[in-house]
């Protein structure tokens, strides 16, 4: 199997071309090899794809006599940002399984899945013409049990070059607490990925050092987990908002910073917006703290926090079957042909769904009100890129998509195959 992918492509091509990748003593056994009904597309890594970087994953898995796939591992890979898209991918296969004496049967198969650049992107908003050096891909240091035992603590301070496809190289240790630590960080700052810095318009290699530290049995870095003060628990920014449809269309992104205050069971109280910009960034974050639950780390807390809202890489953000339907919304418009509810071999059944939270925003005097969503179901059954078509007040439309955001359907088929469909859905809000 090969995915050529296209620069100027969100999603990369995925196509099987032969079973050499199977395990012999499987393809010996099987009367008839697997063969593949669906095949999801990998998301080409956003950084990967900036920075130009191409590689290869090779992933094994199992395709069960039910079609579907399970166990899938990569075997090896040139650098693991490209594992997460593989394997997300490869998960949502579906096969017409194998067969062995005439009966389905389990089969365990093994491809290389490659990851290459064509062109240039039409889709990325252009990069800053100055900017610093910055990771963008981290990989924690991996201590062996043996070494990791009786083990307090420590630090390796690394010095490397970064080159201006954002790889670290030339690697050295500029001090340690712990000779063991060393190699452990030099493997781990190998397969790290970096922004290069930018100086008008270009990049630029640079030479870094930084700090990795090492706390008992687990190692992270200083700059990305700081530790918490003594008696306090960290408090994480939430996220997981829905992006605006709009505003996610036109490919515009935006940063939002605000203080969020919460009582004393660690429910959201107050927030106070300190940029500026569409409100209809600020909603969709209020939105997401509304349907949070209860978080007792953060009761009686205030935190200021920053949202980047990016398509592909922000706070909020979108997945790679998300990349590949807005990519038919930008080039085809109107015109892209996704399948209705009408057009579907069989209603859609849904396994998960999320009911709406009431907004604390919504004035006292508002008791109940409804928001229509269109949103489109994935060949999986997730649901993705809800859109207000109306709302009887501005906070119910945000509200509404978060909760879609979540939902989820039994895969949805169109004569017989695996599709996306476009739905409309109204949603009811009552005070409880």
């Amino acid at each position: 199997m090969r995915a050529n992918v296209m620069k100027r492509l969100m999603i990369c091509g995925a196509m099987l071309i032969g079973w050499a990748g199977m395990k012999a003593q499987d393809r010996v056994k099987l009367d008839q090899q697997p063969v593949p009904l669906y095949q999801a597309q990998p998301g080409y890594p956003y950084h990967a794809r900036i920075l130009g970087l191409e590689g290869e994953v090779v992933i094994e898995f199992i395709v069960m006599s039910t079609g579907e796939v399970t166990q899938a591992k990569p075997v090896r890979y040139t650098h693991p940002i490209f594992i997460e898209p593989t394997l997300f991918a490869v998960n949502r296969w579906i096969f017409k399984p194998g067969r062995h004496n005439g009966r389905l049967v389990n089969s365990r198969m093994q491809v290389p899945i490659y990851f290459q650049l064509h062109g240039d992107s039409t889709d990325d908003a252009p990069l800053p013409d100055n900017s610093p050096l910055r990771p963008v891909f981290q990989v924690a240091p991996q201590v062996s049990r043996d070494d990791a035992a009786g083990m307090v603590g420590g630090e390796v301070v690394l010095s490397f070059k970064v080159q201006t496809n954002g790889l670290a190289t030339d690697a050295r240790v500029v001090s340690s607490t712990d000779p063991r630590l060393e190699a452990p960080a030099l493997a781990a700052i190998a397969q790290w990925l970096f922004m290069p810095a930018r100086k008008d318009g270009q990049w630029l290699e640079q030479r870094a050092t930084i700090p990795i530290v090492f706390e008992a049995m687990d190692a992270v870095t200083a700059a990305t987990a700081p530790a918490a003060p003594a008696g306090k628990p960290t408090v994480i920014m939430p996220t997981g908002a829905v992006y605006p449809f709009a505003e996610l269309v036109a490919n515009e992104r935006a940063t939002v910073t605000g203080t969020v205050r919460f009582d004393a069971l660690g429910r959201v109280e107050a927030v106070e917006w300190q940029s500026d910009g569409p409100k209809t960034y600020h909603r969709s974050i209020e939105a997401m703290l509304d349907a949070m639950e209860t978080w007792s780390d953060a009761a009686a807390g205030t935190y200021e926090w920053r949202w980047d809202f990016h398509p592909y890489d922000g706070d909020v953000r979108i997945n790679d079957p998300a990349a590949a339907i807005l990519k038919r919304l930008r080039v085809e418009g109107e015109k892209a042909d996704f399948a209705g509810e009408a057009d579907l071999d069989a209603p859609l059944q849904m396994v998960l769904r999320r009911e709406p939270v009431f907004p604390t925003r919504v004035t006292p005097a508002v008791n109940s009100g409804e928001a229509v969503v269109e949103f489109f179901v994935d060949e999986s059954g997730h649901a993705h890129l809800p859109r207000i078509v109306s709302a009887s007040e501005p906070a119910f439309g945000p509200a509404a998509c978060q909760a879609v955001a979540g939902w989820r359907y039994d895969p949805p088929r169109r004569n017989g195959k695996p599709t996306v469909v476009r739905m409309q859905v109204a949603l009811s809000f009552g005070r409880d």
